[in-house]
């Protein structure tokens, strides 16, 4: 079988939602791809090795594998019965030279758990992806990576948890890439020292605001409030860098302010730092900011909502 895994994009509501809050993520149309064939027992192949999936095996597994052995443990304490298959990943497809920022770890999370365990339920199989996916970065992270490839299209969420789909809104959207991959848990770990400075709470109040008035612009269908949402967000975002968060790098800056000079609304998508910027326009389309991004030396990527989660075909 073959299961495809949709990326994803955090729309808006980064940061305020590991602190609690809601977040707006969006499954994209570019796919990890796991593929399981029938075996003795289940297996994970990655670099011509084949690694045994049972449980006095897993310690073994090089830490490469993390990923994959902490799905196996998740559905071992779970009591689920991995199947007779061996799988393997290919997460490239989410990826340029380097580390694009399309949610990678969680399409192969939410890809590979329903290869191992294909008779549980959606829902059940998003609850023990999260769980694996959590325990993978060390309880780091907000889950809506997986969330947006379980489930696809646009999915508000909380820390760990789907709250609801939301009907893709009718306006331009464009994604570029800045040219520099980021490290997530960088900037996390960098979130929770700022989280200690006075002023933070302040500041998280309003970045949740923000990203709670954007969701209820999408909701409306109000493209003009909801860009004005992004432009708040990413000001907050801005003062946030100018106090420790390395969120709006230098690369990050000169392609949101090479955006917003085209008169679209901009902020980095995720954590910023590198990796991509998220821009939105009432009415212009995407194409049109081929000419202004490669003047700029930025390369845009074509993407598109991903309606649904992980897609399940015959090999």
């Amino acid at each position: 079988m073959i299961y495809r895994a949709p990326g994803k994009l955090f729309l808006i509501g980064e940061y305020a939602v590991l602190e609690g809050h809601s977040a707006l993520v969006a499954a994209v149309d570019r796919y990890a791809t796991i593929e399981s064939v029938p075996s003795e027992g289940p297996s994970f192949r990655s670099g011509g090795a084949v690694w045994e999936l049972a449980v006095d095996s897993l310690a073994r597994m090089p830490e490469g594998l993390a990923l994959v052995r902490a799905i196996a443990e998740t559905l071992g304490e779970a009591g689920v019965e991995l199947a007779a298959v061996c799988v393997t990943a290919d997460s490239s497809e989410l990826s340029s030279d380097s580390k694009l920022g399309l949610g990678s770890s969680g399409a192969v999370c939410a890809g590979v758990l329903r290869a191992l365990a294909p008779e549980i339920s959606p829902e059940h199989a998003l609850s023990l992806a999260l769980d694996a996916h959590r325990r993978f970065q060390g309880g780091r992270g907000s889950g809506g990576d997986v969330i947006a490839s379980a489930r696809g299209g646009l999915s508000v969420v909380l820390p760990n948890e789907f709250v609801t789909s939301l009907r893709a809104p009718d306006f331009g959207f464009a994604v570029v890439y800045t040219g520099v991959s980021a490290n997530t848990r960088e900037r996390v770990d960098q979130f929770r020292t700022w989280r200690q400075r006075p002023g933070s709470d302040e500041v998280l109040t309003e970045l949740a605001t923000e990203a709670a008035d954007g969701i209820q612009a999408i909701v409306a269908g109000n493209a003009a409030a909801w860009c004005e949402q992004v432009r708040r967000f990413a000001q907050l975002e801005r003062r946030m860098t100018e106090e420790g968060v390395d969120i709006f790098s230098a690369p990050v800056t000169r392609a949101v302010d090479t955006l917003e000079s085209a008169g679209w609304a901009a902020k980095p998508s995720g954590a910023g730092g590198g990796d991509v910027v998220v821009a939105f326009h009432p009415s212009a389309r995407p194409d049109e900011l081929d000419e202004v991004c490669t003047s700029a030396g930025f390369e845009r990527i074509p993407l598109a909502l991903a309606p649904c989660g992980v897609l399940v075909s015959p090999a």
